[in-house]
């Protein structure tokens, strides 16, 4: 039987391969930080699932917010307005109840996080704790991955703490 391949090229050079790594081309900045709560894993996710309301949930960071669907769902558009009057837009990738997660891309010109995708989950803990931990990976632009870590770990936390806030109303 003839093969649809008539030939196979396996490219291997470990020069452009430490070239690549070195300069850290192409390669994604991941910032992951997490929480542990007394608070429901339940009434954390119903907050988080809702996807609007986040200028109540973080009115320190976001002034304005709206989704473009009523019942929020993949594909679902957020647009957020930061205190600084960035506009942000984001969809939503996953949006899964059965394992409490979400993921949703991140667009603007106005950051230095370019190809950003955020991933949130809510974890039930044997302990009978809550486990909430934001995870984002993205490539930093105008600043050092370093730089960007130390900002995106900062505004992580702050997200994670207002989601727990408002799951406790």
């Amino acid at each position: 039987m003839a093969s649809s391949f008539s030939h196979l090229v396996v490219f291997h050079s470990p020069t452009i391969i430490n070239l690549l790594l070195s300069r850290n081309i192409n390669m994604k900045t991941i910032v992951e930080t997490s929480l542990e709560s007394d608070v429901s894993p339940d009434a954390v996710w119903a907050v988080i699932r809702k996807v609007d309301g986040i200028d109540q949930i973080l009115p320190q960071m976001v002034t304005q917010c709206s989704i473009s669907e009523e019942v929020p769902s993949v594909g679902t558009q957020r647009y957020c307005t930061m205190q600084d009057g960035t506009q942000l837009e984001e969809e939503i990738l996953i949006l899964d109840d059965e394992a409490m997660r979400i993921q949703y891309s991140v667009y603007s010109d106005a950051l230095p996080f370019k190809d950003m995708v955020n991933t949130g989950t809510v974890e039930r803990l044997e302990s009978g704790r809550t486990k909430i931990t934001w995870k984002s990976e993205f490539r930093p632009e105008g600043l050092s991955a370093d730089e960007a870590k130390e900002m995106l770990t900062g505004m992580l936390k702050q997200s994670i703490v207002g989601y727990e806030s408002a799951a406790i109303q």
